[in-house]
C-alpha cells in the first residue's frame, strides 16, 4: 500500500474519526472514551495503536493508566483539517463531544 493511501486508510474509520474528535477536547484515557462512546475496550484500544502508528496520537502512560492525546503532525494537518469539519455536522461527533463534556465537569 502507497503511502498516501495509508494515509486516507487512517481517516477512513468512524471509530477513528471520533477518538480524534474528542481528543480535541483534552487528553483522555480508554476507559473515558470507552464510557463516552459506548465501545469496548478493547475495540478501542486497537482504533488507538492505529492513531498511535500513524502519530496522530501520543501515550503517556503514568502506573496503569494510559492517557492519550492529540498529535497532529504536519504531514496529517491538511487532512485533518478537512476532515475535522464534519465533526461540526454530524450528530455522533456533536454527541460524543456533549457526553464528554458533562462527565469532564464532574471530574
Amino acid at each position: 500500500m502507497s503511502e498516501v493511501s495509508k494515509k486516507f486508510k487512517v481517516f477512513s474509520n468512524r471509530t477513528r474519526l471520533r477518538i480524534l474528535n474528542l481528543l480535541k477536547l483534552s487528553p483522555m484515557y480508554v476507559n473515558f472514551l470507552s464510557e463516552v462512546m459506548k465501545i469496548y475496550q478493547s475495540k478501542l484500544s486497537h482504533q488507538l495503536l492505529i492513531l498511535k502508528q500513524a502519530k496522530l496520537v501520543k501515550a503517556k502512560k503514568k502506573g496503569k493508566v494510559v492517557t492519550y492525546s492529540l498529535h497532529i503532525t504536519n504531514e496529517y494537518k491538511t487532512l485533518f483539517k478537512l476532515v475535522s469539519k464534519s465533526f461540526l455536522t454530524e450528530k455522533v461527533f456533536i454527541k460524543d463531544i456533549e457526553k464528554a463534556k458533562k462527565k469532564l465537569k464532574r471530574l
